[in-house]
């Protein structure tokens, strides 16, 4: 375990190093004090494309350190820092000091696991991901998932990107499935679990005869089959499925067989 002394005597050799592309730093305990030290390595260091500081306990204190070192830093142009408790400050800090370098080339950013609220999301796509006038795009990969964005502001962020043309330009991990979440796709769908594992192979056109030609509940538009976490005391996979129909009178048809026993696959 390298620790935050570890990372003291690390960074010298860092500032001069010009060979080394990139830095994995994943669950050192470097700390607040042992981030400051790589922070300030980063500020002269002309080799290093790549960095990750994933789960480093380096807090808002650590962020503030790496912000300063992005305003001066030329090469990075991989970070990831996330399960760190940056918080929004800490990501305000650091969306700042790339701001300030006309030279930065981070164009991947990964924040995961960071108590980050939608005010501070909103920060990052105003700044880095949405386009500007007289501003070079500069994010074009971004992990957020777990933090604290709401799912209603998920789907605006998602909105103003599409509004954009920024759809295929910019890779979102939390917008994933977004579809899933709009109230229009809500109202028209339903969803069936647990489902047999011969299902999740290629049985779509079964289910989607099975409620619409069978029972008659409604034309389907779409069936998706999926994999959910595993559930602690269970064995079997959790395999599930998503019927979306035409229309919304589709689905009260559909929860009339489940309420009879006959949705049974």
């Amino acid at each position: 375990m390298l620790g935050k002394e570890g990372a003291k005597l690390l960074a010298p050799a860092l500032k001069t190093n010009v060979s080394l592309r990139f830095l994995n730093l994943d669950s050192c305990k470097i700390g607040v004090s042992g981030m400051k030290s790589i922070a300030d390595a980063l500020k002269t260091n002309t080799s290093i494309k790549q960095i990750s500081l994933y789960r480093n306990i380096i807090d808002v204190d650590g962020a503030r350190a790496l912000g300063e070192a992005l305003k001066t830093n030329t090469t990075l142009t991989f970070i990831d820092i996330g399960h760190n408790r940056i918080r929004m400050t800490g990501l305000k800090s650091i969306v700042e000091g790339i701001l300030a370098n006309q030279g930065s080339l981070v164009s991947e950013l990964a924040i995961k696991w960071n108590f980050i609220n939608d005010e501070g999301l909103s920060y990052l796509f105003e700044s880095l991901v949405l386009p500007k006038a007289g501003r070079t795009q500069q994010l074009k990969k971004l992990w957020i998932k777990n933090n604290f964005l709401s799912d209603y502001h998920k789907i605006e962020l998602n909105k103003q990107m599409t509004a954009a043309n920024m759809t295929g330009k910019v890779y979102v991990d939390a917008f994933e499935g977004i579809n899933l979440l709009a109230k229009e796709f809500i109202d028209k769908s339903i969803w069936v679990a647990p489902m047999p594992a011969a299902y999740a192979r290629n049985m779509t056109d079964g289910i989607s005869t099975f409620f619409s030609e069978l029972h008659k509940c409604g034309f389907v538009i779409d069936v998706r089959m999926g994999q959910g976490r595993t559930v602690p005391n269970r064995t079997k996979p959790n395999h599930f499925c998503v019927v979306e129909y035409a229309h919304e009178h589709s689905v009260p048809r559909s929860l009339k067989l489940a309420s009879k026993k006959l949705a049974q696959f």
